[in-house]
């Protein structure tokens, strides 16, 4: 079984980053067979959707750039798991933009939910609003046919210097459930 997880980071060390390597090494822990890919969004040429419409009859997206990448590894993927800062109460530009280009597989219809989708969030403050994000997420879910495993929230991170225990017992409970549906 392979999991997917989309990185919407801008930075490679940051608290996002290190999060998903947590959550990672407890999906392989409860499930070693299982293949975890990583995509760093910022490295990548996304372009924005133009809302052209093209989509609306072929289900494939026309903008010519790294997204197709996206399209089949999310495709591929029997778990995705999106990875995303939390910048003034909504996800990052980057993971955002990347899910509007979505679009193609919305405008063709409801699908079968065969993958799942969970959120890992982190927010910089004391009380970042993580529902604006997990709403948006839960509509990708939606999309591409997923059911929802739930989501690990982590607030204050800018003043955390290393990681407290209850934050990598909450990683481990949300690799928990990912591995939990690998081996379903």
């Amino acid at each position: 079984m392979d999991v997917l997880f989309i990185a919407g980071s801008a930075r490679d060390d940051g608290m996002t980053s290190r999060l998903c390597d947590m959550v990672g090494s407890s999906i392989s822990d409860a499930a070693p067979n299982a293949k975890l890919m990583f995509i760093r969004l910022h490295e990548m040429d996304i372009k924005h959707c133009t809302a052209c419409g093209s989509c609306s009859h072929s289900g494939r997206c026309v903008i010519d750039d790294d997204m197709h990448q996206v399209y089949k590894a999310v495709n591929d993927s029997d778990v995705i798991v999106l990875a995303v800062p939390i910048y003034f109460s909504g996800p990052s530009s980057i993971i955002k933009q990347a899910i509007d280009r979505f679009q193609c597989v919305w405008a063709t219809g409801p699908r079968k939910k065969s993958k799942a989708v969970a959120l890992i969030a982190a927010g910089g403050g004391d009380s970042p609003v993580f529902s604006n994000t997990v709403s948006i997420t839960k509509a990708f879910a939606i999309t591409i046919g997923a059911e929802w495993i739930g989501e690990l929230t982590v607030s204050g991170t800018d003043l955390l210097e290393g990681i407290p225990n209850d934050l990598k017992e909450k990683a481990q409970r949300l690799g928990s459930a990912v591995a939990s549906r690998i081996l379903k």
